[in-house]
């Protein structure tokens, strides 16, 4: 995922716990940051 929004640090992580998904990390991208969340089976 993309985002230019500092909560998205924060937000995304949660989603990601309540959705039973793995968050991995972020990395600093082009004007975003880019978060990087695998799909769980």
């Amino acid at each position: 995922m993309l985002a230019d929004d500092e909560a998205a640090r924060l937000d995304i992580p949660a989603w990601c716990a309540m959705r039973g998904q793995e968050y991995v990390g972020e990395q600093p991208a082009d004007r975003a940051t880019a978060y990087l969340v695998r799909r769980a089976t």
